[in-house]
């Protein structure tokens, strides 16, 4: 695409519209953490249960891209997201398996991206109580914390 293009489509909005070039203008604060928001969603890791790296798939990995774009809140208030909170319950159920606790959890988050009532119909999924949603949302911290620390030290570099 010819960047001379870029600056003509502004010219061609009406005056009193919501996007001009007046209403684009970032801080130093707002460019950097647009640049760390995006950084976060394509370069941060998958973390798994330890030895299970090997079961992201790349479809998978653009899935958690998508769902990183979709749920900025969650990244803007340092949460991972629900899919990847799943992914890791996921991969520590194969060397332990998940009390009933977490494997709530685990269907609360699998249900958010798959159709649970077709794959157990005959089992009525259980509604999570707050002390589960505490859990998953210090998961979720959790994880986020740990892809965090990983992007430190990669910029450090």
């Amino acid at each position: 695409m010819n960047m001379q293009i870029i600056p003509n489509l502004y010219s061609t909005l009406p005056k009193n519209s919501i996007i001009n070039k007046s209403n684009i203008s970032l801080n130093k604060k707002d460019k950097r953490n647009f640049f760390n928001y995006f950084y976060y969603v394509y370069e941060a890791p998958v973390i798994t249960a330890p030895g299970y790296e090997n079961r992201i798939t790349s479809n998978i990995n653009e899935n958690i891209h998508m769902y990183r774009l979709l749920e900025a809140k969650d990244i803007c208030n340092k949460l991972a997201t629900d899919y990847e909170a799943m992914l890791y319950i996921h991969t520590a159920s194969f060397f332990q398996p998940l009390s009933h606790r977490w494997y709530k959890i685990y269907l609360h988050t699998f249900s958010q991206y798959h159709d649970v009532n077709q794959i157990l119909s005959n089992y009525p999924m259980e509604k999570m109580k707050e002390h589960e949603l505490d859990h998953l949302q210090n998961l979720k911290s959790w994880i986020h914390k740990r892809q965090s620390e990983y992007i430190k030290d990669i910029l450090k570099k």
